[in-house]
């Protein structure tokens, strides 16, 4: 077939466009099959993330809700059982102190009763700081006669 003076092989031109046209549209197909196996994959997993939080959110719900119980006990506990011991302590404390007795002695004896260090070290310094503060401390027994035996000599 001639077009504008020049010989053109026309069907064959449109045999090789129509070849390649099929050759890319089966590609596309092709790929298209692997975009839907992808996408299968996709919305499984999607599916299976969905059901993990659904079990999770349940998991987490009884977690928190046992936290609450123990927080719940734990304070009845602290309200019922720890508040009664320090003040019971703070009480033996101050009533000692104001006897006259030595800070030392009390958090000793207070350690010995089997009060953790730290609890008994606490109490006495705030009590003894909150009664010296407010003058209620009774001055310190001091012995007098120790500068007059400190003086005497023994006889040999």
């Amino acid at each position: 077939m001639f077009v504008f003076g020049i010989n053109i092989p026309l069907p064959e031109i449109l045999f090789i466009l129509i070849l390649v046209l099929l050759i890319a549209l089966v590609f596309i197909f092709i790929q298209m099959q692997h975009v839907n196996r992808h996408m299968k994959i996709l919305e499984e997993t999607t599916m299976d993330i969905k059901k993990y939080e659904e079990e999770e959110t349940d998991t987490v719900r009884r977690f928190e809700t046992d936290m609450q119980k123990l927080e719940n006990e734990e304070a009845e506990l602290f309200v019922t059982k720890i508040i009664p011991t320090v003040s019971k302590l703070e009480n033996y404390v101050a009533v000692e102190l104001l006897k006259g007795k030595d800070p030392e002695d009390i958090k000793a004896a207070i350690v010995k009763k089997g009060i953790d260090d730290g609890l008994a070290t606490k109490v006495v310094n705030s009590l003894t700081f909150y009664l010296d503060f407010f003058h209620k401390l009774p001055d310190k027994n001091v012995d007098k006669h120790i500068s007059t035996v400190e003086g005497m000599k023994v006889a040999k």
